[in-house]
């Protein structure tokens, strides 16, 4: 297993790395986010999609459940799925997301909010991103694990 531990001091040092992060990315290396509320989950995804050129800044999708953002990337990433399964009530509602087709797709690059909630989704993904945050000095933490080596 291969990781790494970032702090970010703001939620703009934290943006502008995932923005950076976007340039490590191929189609097929998919994301899973772990954290409390507040940690930094979304904060990551935006930061993510404007380095993958999305059309579209995403918000969180805790309602939405699933968003799909167009991109323009050298890499092959064409569209971008944030999902946020915090309201998952059953394993069940993955396939009704269309999240197993998703994470097949070639030119799909899909970021999922409380992955720990989906554990078999889990295998399936290329990072797990784990997030916290200290309150009291508003720093976040970030711990990249690079699946690929487990």
């Amino acid at each position: 297993m291969h990781e790494q531990i970032y702090t970010f001091k703001s939620v703009a040092e934290l943006q502008d790395f995932a923005a950076d992060f976007a340039s490590r990315l191929q189609p097929g290396d998919h994301l899973g986010l772990i954290g409390e509320l507040g940690a930094g989950k979304t904060t990551f995804v935006q930061g993510l999609a404007r380095g993958l050129g999305c059309t579209v800044v995403p918000d969180s999708p805790t309602f939405t459940l699933r968003q799909s953002l167009d991109c323009t990337t050298s890499t092959g990433i064409a569209e971008l799925i944030h999902v946020d399964l915090y309201r998952l009530e059953d394993e069940q509602a993955i396939e009704e997301l269309g999240l197993l087709d998703d994470l097949t797709d070639p030119v799909t690059l899909v970021a999922i909010e409380w992955i720990d909630r989906a554990p078999l989704l889990g295998a399936r993904l290329r990072y797990r991103l784990e997030f916290s945050w200290d309150a009291h000095n508003d720093r976040r933490q970030l711990r990249i694990i690079d699946q690929r080596y487990e």
